[in-house]
């Protein structure tokens, strides 16, 4: 069943925006710790999709190698990774088949069809909630960022190197004034290593190139 309405005060968080149709996801019987933190959050969702849009090949591929393992490492992931995101129908699923698979029993055909569809929910729902966050947001208003870009580079070079979580101000003003002194490029490069949290990359590219 889609996920209800939530109002801000139906959960913790008022900063964090909840879509309506929501599949996986539903902050009423599962509230996330890391919701706590929006920015957090959301590059964590980020991740999540880019780490599981192939789960269903990986999940092919260790069915077929013939062994449990590889099957019960693959279901494991997911359950953290759902457990951890607030994806509390994936993470039930995930739970009930890994403990099938420890018990020797593999998944039948229509568990992997199940499971495979979960994850496709999660990651449309994980889609769903950055994209209605980013639009509540918006880009910022470039009347807003008077900082020059050295002050904003400092800052930002300062949350990687002590590996602080980077406010969503801190990294729309990087971006906007990024692009206008050292490029699109560059500012791509940085930006996707601070989504992978690899903020030593992240921190090595605006030292030496940005």
């Amino acid at each position: 069943m889609p996920n209800q309405y939530y109002e801000k005060n139906d959960f913790k968080n008022q900063a964090l925006l909840l879509p309506e149709s929501l599949l996986t996801v539903n902050f009423g019987n599962h509230y996330p710790q890391i919701a706590d933190d929006p920015s957090l959050y959301l590059r964590v969702l980020s991740i999540y999709v880019s780490e599981h849009k192939g789960f269903q090949a990986r999940l092919s591929a260790s069915c077929e190698s013939g062994e449990l393992k590889p099957v019960r490492e693959c279901i494991h992931a997911i359950k953290g990774s759902s457990g951890t995101l607030g994806m509390q129908r994936l993470y039930e699923t995930a739970e009930k088949f890994e403990l099938q698979v420890i018990n020797g029993i593999p998944l039948s055909e229509e568990q992997k069809q199940t499971l495979v569809a979960l994850v496709e929910d999660s990651i449309s729902d994980a889609e769903q909630i950055v994209q209605v966050n980013e639009n509540q947001a918006g880009s910022v208003d470039l009347l807003e960022v008077q900082r020059a870009y050295p002050d904003v580079k400092r800052d930002l070079m300062h949350c990687l190197s002590n590996y602080e979580v980077i406010s969503d101000k801190l990294l729309s003003e990087y971006k906007v004034n990024g692009e206008s002194v050292v490029g699109l490029p560059i500012v791509k490069l940085v930006m996707s290593a601070i989504e992978r949290f690899d903020y030593d990359t992240a921190y090595r590219i605006l030292k030496e190139k940005g």
